[in-house]
């Protein structure tokens, strides 16, 4: 067999590459914008034109969705795109949440004279700094040990959450109100369907940094660090060093998707919800401001609440739901 034969695949390889490169990155393109007119669109689907309001419960789910795919993508920066199995990447997104709460006080109090659309860059700091403390050392390690000192991590901030109250308020959390009266565009961000946008924002913005980040020589060197991290030495790189600012990177963007959960809810508490999610009761049906309320109980508040469930469940041939039953107590 001739030479030339391989060499003319060669090179037809390369011209198809050259050719269905740009039609690939413009059909992303499309689907990208396509995606972005639809999230625009999707809660003027479930307007009532009628009483002319949106409905609460599809602009919440909408705007879960919005900073939950924050987080999601900021953790494939370790998983996906570094192969690091990170155990303690909520801690980001709760720190973002808890120090935005303080900062909506203060830009609130007049003492932070910062517009609200700028908020979740200062949350985004906050998950980048506590990364940088807790990446100096998760990062020395890679695999399970890696994964394990994520996981001490993890635990070391629940613990924390409930002895330092005047940051994180305990288990009653803290709170804040997200009309501080300065804003880019005018808005004054009482209606939860502004808030959605926001988040939209914030969300298409991430997205392409994040995006970016993946064709820069640092996204490239997380990808050979995941496949084989000894080349990744023999070719002049730390491993070390590219685990670490993955890791400190995946906190800023983490820290962003919590700001934008304060700033929607108003609150970040050590998560009061948990206990009736798990007894079966439909928490994410309610409003904000519904949800607000119960995330205010208290421990004991709670059981009470999640054994008058049970106690409903155990006489009924259908599963009681917190919201279409109302218990009045004299």
């Amino acid at each position: 067999m001739s030479t030339a034969e391989p060499i003319s695949k060669a090179i037809s390889r390369s011209i198809g590459r050259s050719i269905s490169g740009p039609a690939a990155t413009s059909t992303q393109g499309w689907v990208w914008t396509a995606l972005l007119i639809a999230a625009i669109a999707m809660p003027w689907l479930f307007y009532n034109y009628t009483t002319h309001r949106h409905s609460g419960f599809v602009v919440s789910m909408l705007s879960q969705m919005g900073m939950m795919s924050i987080l999601a993508l900021s953790y494939n920066m370790l998983l996906g795109q570094a192969g690091l199995f990170s155990l303690c990447h909520a801690t980001f997104f709760g720190i973002g949440g808890y120090a935005t709460i303080h900062f909506l006080n203060l830009a609130g109090a007049g003492s932070l004279p910062l517009p609200l659309e700028l908020i979740p860059v200062l949350s985004g700091l906050s998950g980048f700094g506590l990364a940088i403390v807790f990446g100096y050392m998760a990062t020395k390690q890679r695999a399970t040990a890696f994964a394990m000192i994520t996981l001490g991590i993890g635990e070391l901030m629940t613990t924390a959450a409930l002895m330092f109250h005047h940051f994180f308020g305990g288990e009653g959390g803290v709170n804040s109100n997200r009309m501080i009266g300065h804003s880019l565009f005018g808005f004054k961000y009482g209606p939860a369907i502004q808030v959605y946008y926001l988040i939209v924002g914030w969300t298409v913005i991430s997205a392409l940094l994040m995006l970016y980040l993946t064709r820069t020589p640092l996204g490239r060197m997380a990808n050979a660090s995941r496949d084989n991290f000894e080349r990744v030495q023999f070719v002049g790189y730390d491993p070390r060093m590219v685990r670490f600012l993955q890791f400190v990177l995946s906190g800023f963007f983490a820290g962003i998707g919590g700001g934008l959960y304060a700033i929607t809810y108003e609150i970040v508490t050590f998560d009061a919800l948990a206990a009736l999610r798990q007894a079966g009761s439909p928490v994410d049906l309610l409003t904000a401001d519904q949800q607000n309320v119960l995330a205010q109980l208290t421990e004991e508040e709670v059981a009470v609440l999640n054994s008058v469930k049970e106690r409903l469940d155990a006489v009924s041939d259908v599963e009681v739901e917190g919201q279409s039953s109302t218990i009045k107590i004299a």
